[in-house]
């Protein structure tokens, strides 16, 4: 029963599945999109507009530890949860990730020969889990699973958020284009969120006794989960949820063929003020000394009628009992670093290196990315890519662009091969939509007298 409550648990949190992954979009400068992690990119024409609901729709999955073909075993005709296996395949810490995303109105326009303006509104969804080793080996085996007799769940986290983003984003560049800069505003308009600030637990069983001593510092922070949607206008715009956020970019190019870039993305903190509910409980302690086995067989009571097993759960209650607390409280974005460059192997073909790391409740989670970018022609756009993460080397990606007159269409993958076989992959992410982009062949004429005259002068 304990197994299956344990599952139901973990598909709970897939299903309600913060930061976005875009390691194959990176370099694909002609995509509008490819802003949100790199700002130096300027789309490929001179005004482009997304399609409400339609011109982005991301989704991930992200789990440092296994692959659900890794722990799922086939038994008859049925599938279980292997523990053992899925317990040998843990690391001392993991995490696991959800997130989803979709621009409701996204727009961009170049301002002179220099810069570029843009514009997102963007609802986005995540749920991030952390949790040691020693939470799934307990829930198997007891404490018998452990060397000291202590379990200790010390860094079990969750995080699940639901906001709205508000983007400008400006980028300019300097000296013929050889420095481009780019950053980015937000304002975060909260919704929903559960934040664990504290999940310090260890339980003690003493070897020859059997008495059990468990130990509990917690606290979880939680708003908008007690209010019903209700008022549709005071549930999407009237939330007291407030924060801010940045992203920043830089590129620099060395010489004709070779650039190093860099961004800082998602830099920010939401305040959750509105349906606050806080559960708390500054270590709590509980002792488990036993009890009578005839009592517990014959169900026998106390004067104020409570049996053995109540007195048990009574106690362990007030220990772990979590007081409501209702104070407003601040919660941070994952921030994500990328340090990358590429290099002009043709005149239509770029391979790119990109590290990321993504910053968590002290978690760092990073992954290396290798790329090629090539332009066929005005019509079709592609990139493969490698990445490897989550200690996993099976990452092969791509994307495609194709842009039929001044419409975009576009879908980028960093593991192709994990949308045919989830269940063997430990990352997946997906980003597809459709835009208008128009001014591109003005665009090219530009380029093309902009780079005569370069000649010229040299």
């Amino acid at each position: 029963m304990r197994k299956l409550l344990f599952f139901n648990i973990l598909i709970l949190y897939f299903l309600n599945g913060y930061a976005q992954q875009d390691f194959t979009t990176y370099y694909m400068d002609a995509l509008p999109q490819s802003s949100y992690s790199n700002l130096t990119n300027s789309f490929n024409g001179k005004l482009f507009v997304g399609l409400p609901a339609l011109s982005s729709t991301y989704a991930m999955y992200s789990n440092n530890s296994f692959a659900w073909s890794d722990v799922i075993e086939k038994r008859n005709d049925s599938l279980i949860l292997g523990f053992p296996r899925l317990i040998d395949n843990l690391n001392e810490k993991n995490y696991m990730s959800i997130v989803a995303q979709t621009d409701i109105l996204s727009f961009g326009i170049r301002i002179g020969k220099r810069s570029t303006l843009l514009f997102n509104v963007t609802e986005k969804a995540s749920v991030k889990f952390l949790y040691p080793r020693d939470l799934i080996q307990f829930i198997d085996q007891g404490n018998s699973g452990f060397n000291d007799n202590t379990a200790n769940f010390e860094g079990l986290g969750v995080n699940f958020t639901h906001y709205r983003e508000y983007g400008i984003g400006l980028n300019r560049s300097f000296k013929d284009d050889q420095l481009i800069l780019g950053a980015r505003i937000k304002y975060l308009y909260g919704m929903e969120n559960v934040d664990s600030k504290k999940t310090d637990i260890s339980i003690f069983t003493d070897p020859n006794t059997y008495e059990i001593n468990a130990k509990g510092d917690i606290r979880y922070n939680t708003s908008g989960l007690n209010d019903s949607i209700g008022d549709v206008g005071s549930y999407l715009f009237g939330k007291n949820n407030h924060g801010l956020g940045i992203d920043l970019s830089g590129s620099y190019k060395i010489n004709d063929k070779l650039t190093i870039n860099a961004s800082l993305i998602d830099l920010g903190f939401i305040r959750w003020k509105d349906d606050v509910k806080n559960y708390v409980n500054n270590g709590g302690e509980f002792n488990f000394t036993g009890i009578d086995i005839d009592e517990f067989i014959l169900n026998e009571t106390d004067s104020l009628g409570n049996t053995s097993f109540d007195r048990v759960i009574d106690s362990l209650g007030e220990a772990f009992e979590l007081e409501e607390e209702f104070g407003s409280y601040t919660s941070g974005l994952p921030a994500r670093v990328y340090i990358g460059g590429t290099y002009q192997v043709t005149k239509k073909g770029m391979v790119g290196g990109l590290i990321q790391t993504e910053f968590f409740k002290n978690k760092i989670n990073p992954s290396l990315t290798l790329s090629y970018n090539h332009k066929f022609s005005n019509l079709f756009h592609a990139s493969a890519s490698y990445t490897v993460i989550n200690n996993s080397f099976n990452n092969l990606g791509g994307g495609i662009i194709f842009h039929p007159g001044p419409i975009q269409l576009y879908v980028v993958a960093d593991n192709i091969l994990g949308a045919f076989q989830p269940q063997n992959a430990r990352h997946l992410q997906l980003r597809a939509g459709i835009n208008i982009v128009v001014g591109k062949n003005k665009l090219d004429q530009e380029k093309s007298s902009k780079n005569k005259k370069k000649a010229e002068k040299e």
